[in-house]
């Protein structure tokens, strides 16, 4: 400490000195100072030197220092400075491992720059020991030894050996290698599949640097031996082995396909070290294997030792599961199956197809194709197929099962039983062998057959079938087939042979009536649908008058006539088509009625006495049938009377009095009216009544012998000729007068010859030039001496005067035994 505070006070004067000289031009001068003796150097380390010198005798500042190392020259200028003039030793640190220094050294006085210093000391030489190794790399380990490297220590001096150690924790055994001139060597004697951990230190002529820090190493352990294939499956091989004589942590399994290389990577790794067998497993079915097993020591993944491998242990794994067979198609009497190869390396593979039937157990094996047809099975048969693949190692695993279905037989006997319009009953024998159900194809004649099935029958049992909604008078073609279904599976046998079938004619409309007589009618109807033939037509028909039908049959065309009816009679017509199938149903009847024959010609006469609007028509029945009449009666050309009987007389009403009329007669049976005869010959209605007839006293002449008589007649369309004008007295005393018509109205007629003082009841009787006379009553006539002097229809008024003086006017009302009133006035003179 004090030889540095020295240093720091020279230092501090020197600069001191040097400031002042300069301000005052002062320039300092010595004389030579002398140098430092015995100068060594001594007690070398890895980075320092120890100096030692004699001082020289006068003042002086302090030291400089002078060293190089190995080649290198000296240099000019002082390396260090040491402000200590009274040290004699100083301890130079920062220097290199492992080289050889030189040192010089000289005092001075003064300051630098202005300082002056001695010659230099002599040489003083000394090599520092060489620094800590560096670590150790490992070049290659065996069971027994382990080879390291290393590099060369810093430094320039070359002679330099180097000392290995090493030690083993798990055996407690250490080792060392010293004089070790290069960089490189190898420890042997070691322990198989131990850790090591080894140092080394470097060493010159001074000493023995520090030792590096440790690397560890491992000895390889010995390897199994004796490695063994003791079972395989389709993804697995077990291996077993002999246990290595050596320490070891756990095993390595490589393995490779046939025909490649061992990988450097191991497939398995195990530190179980008392494991003695391994199953491997992720391997590819049916595929040649290698395998080697190797153990190491260590447990890091950096820091372990591998053996060397073991020798080769070969297996085949054994196939894989296959997919279940194909059924590629089957007959009667075989399948023909496929299936996918079995995966993997190995060509050299055979396949056992097995089958079940029943629970009864067949196989056939040892197939090297990837295709079979199994013969012999049994038709309309359900079999269960499976497949497993063979190699060297074994039996793969059988496949799941594949269910397939033989064709079943044909049913025989295929027949038609019954037919109809729309439907055919058709009927068959069980097939040889089972079958679900059956199919039956059928089209029209001109029709292709249907691929697809169109009816199925799912009874097994089932020998008939009645087909429905067939057309009418129709050939068909029909195919029979049985099936088998189990499950998804269905199989269809083969077809049978064609069966032909005509259905029966459809029943057809009613005919229609084409053209009536009355003894004969024509119908027509349309013709029957189908495809096929009609041969004829059947028509029949009966009446409603006679017991039992007629029919005619054997009719080729669409048409018939039917004579010999009677007429005015009601037929019923039914027809019915006829094929080789049989006859169709009758259509729905047609009904009619023959024409009925004429009546007589009418006759016309008069009606009931005082009728004189009606006319009575008569005629003869005709032949045949008639259900009624039908009378027209003409004037002129208009009817003026239509109506119908069932007698064969009518009398005609609302006719007008007097007129000419003619009459037709029409028979007429059901809706069918035969045709009218001739008219009849004319005749007249009686001529109307008069009316409003009036009895007077005349204006004129001998009152006690005549009356005047007026009548008014009713307007009608023809001309009355004459009149007969009858007064009858209450005393039977009758007078008739025949008065020509004349176009005047109301009519006037005096008639006299009468007896005086009766009372008269006049009756007009018109006449035309053909009627007869009908009897037309007035009201009673006056008295004679009495005058008519109003009318009405139920009451008369009159006057009269009679012979006396003084006049006395009297009335009086006589209501007579009819309730008819009559109104008398009488004037009375009185004298």
């Amino acid at each position: 400490m004090f030889a540095d505070l020295r240093f720091i006070v020279a230092l501090l004067a020197t600069n001191l000195f040097s400031s002042a000289a300069g301000f005052a031009g002062i320039v300092l001068t010595t004389t030579a100072l002398p140098s430092p003796s015995e100068f060594k150097a001594s007690s070398p380390t890895v980075n320092t030197i120890n100096l030692s010198w004699n001082p020289p005798k006068g003042n002086f500042t302090g030291y400089y220092f002078y060293y190089t190392y190995g080649s290198n020259s000296m240099p000019e200028k002082p390396s260090m400075t040491f402000y200590d003039p009274s040290a004699s030793s100083f301890l130079m640190t920062g220097l290199k491992e492992n080289c050889e220094y030189i040192f010089q050294i000289s005092a001075f006085a003064g300051f630098p720059p202005k300082s002056v210093a001695s010659e230099r000391s002599n040489f003083a030489f000394e090599t520092t020991a060489p620094g800590r190794s560096y670590p150790l790399n490992i070049i290659q380990a065996t069971s027994t030894s382990i080879s390291l490297e290393w590099q060369p220590v810093d430094g320039s001096v070359l002679s330099v050996t180097y000392n290995l150690s090493w030690t083993s924790a798990s055996t407690q055994r250490s080792g060392s290698k010293s004089g070790i001139t290069t960089t490189s060597t190898t420890a042997y004697g070691l322990t198989p599949g131990t850790e090591y951990s080894f140092t080394i230190a470097a060493a010159n002529a001074v000493g023995s640097g520090m030792f590096s820090e440790q690397t560890k190493s491992i000895t390889f352990p010995r390897p199994p031996f004796n490695l063994t294939v003791t079972s395989t499956t389709e993804n697995a091989v077990t291996l077993s082995w002999l246990l290595p004589e050596s320490n070891y942590t756990g095993y390595n399994v490589y393995s490779t396909l046939r025909g490649h290389p061992m990988p450097l990577t191991a497939r398995f790794k195990s530190t179980n070290t008392s494991a003695k067998i391994i199953q491997v497993t992720g391997l590819k079915p049916n595929s040649d294997y290698i395998f080697q097993i190797s153990s190491f020591a260590g447990l890091q993944p950096s820091f372990t030792a591998e053996s060397e491998r073991s020798n080769f242990a070969q297996a085949t794994t054994v196939p894989e599961k296959l997919s279940p067979p194909r059924v590629i198609n089957t007959t009667k009497t075989s399948a023909f199956l496929e299936w996918i190869e079995a995966d993997g390396e190995v060509v050299a593979v055979t396949y056992s197809l097995s089958w079940t039937s029943n629970n009864i157990s067949n196989s056939s094996t040892r197939i090297t194709s990837l295709l079979y047809n199994v013969e012999h099975l049994t038709a309309g048969t359900e079999y269960k197929f499976t497949v497993r693949a063979e190699n060297s190692a074994g039996l793969g695993e059988i496949s799941e099962t594949t269910m397939a279905v033989t064709v079943p037989d044909i049913p025989c006997n295929f027949t038609t039983h019954t037919t109809t319009e729309t439907s055919v009953k058709l009927s068959w024998s069980l097939p040889d062998g089972p079958a679900s159900g059956y199919n039956i194809y059928y089209a029209l004649s001109n029709q292709s057959l249907p691929t697809n099935k169109l009816i199925r029958i799912n009874k097994e049992s089932a020998v008939s079938f009645l087909l429905t909604g067939l057309a009418s008078n129709s050939k068909y073609l029909f195919q029979l087939t049985s099936f088998r279904e189990v499950d998804s599976v269905f199989v269809e046998s083969e077809r049978s042979g064609f069966l032909s079938a005509i259905t029966i004619p459809s029943t057809l409309k009613e005919p229609t009536i084409t053209t009536l007589t009355t003894t004969s009618i024509s119908l027509k109807w349309k013709k029957a649908e189908g495809t096929a033939i009609i041969v004829t037509y059947e028509l029949a028909w009966n009446s409603s008058t006679e017991e039992g039908a007629d029919r005619k049959s054997d009719i080729t065309s669409t048409s018939s006539n039917v004579t010999n009816l009677t007429p005015g009679t009601r037929y019923s017509f039914t027809v019915k088509t006829k094929n080789r199938a049989g006859v169709g149903s009758p259509s729905s009847s047609t009904v009619s009625y023959t024409y009925p024959a004429q009546p007589s010609k009418p006759l016309l006469s008069r009606a009931l006495h005082g009728k004189i609007t009606t006319l009575l028509v008569n005629w003869t029945k005709p032949e045949g049938n008639v259900e009624r009449y039908r009378v027209k009666v003409y004037l002129g050309h208009i009817v003026a009377f239509d109506g119908e009987t069932n007698d064969v007389f009518i009398v005609a009403t609302g006719l007008e009095p007097g007129a000419a009329y003619v009459a037709t007669v029409a028979a007429i049976s059901g809706d069918v009216q035969g045709l009218e005869p001739d008219k009849s010959s004319a005749n007249r209605t009686s001529p109307p009544t008069p009316t409003n007839v009036v009895l007077k006293l005349p204006l004129t002449g001998d009152g006690t012998t005549h009356l005047n008589v007026t009548w008014k007649m009713p307007n009608i369309p023809f001309l009355v000729k004459s009149y007969n004008v009858t007064l009858t007295s209450s005393q039977g005393f009758q007078v008739t007068k025949k008065y020509f018509a004349s176009s005047k109205s109301p009519t006037t007629c005096l008639v006299g010859n009468l007896k005086p003082g009766e009372v008269y009841e006049a009756t007009i009787q018109a006449l035309t030039p053909s009627s007869k006379a009908l009897v037309a009553s007035s009201d009673p006539s006056l008295p004679s001496n009495s005058q008519s002097t109003g009318y009405t229809s139920s009451r008369l008024h009159y006057s009269w005067q009679p012979r006396v003086v003084n006049k006395l006017k009297t009335s009086k009302d006589f209501t007579n035994s009819e309730n008819t009133s009559w109104e008398l006035l009488q004037d009375f003179e009185f004298k």
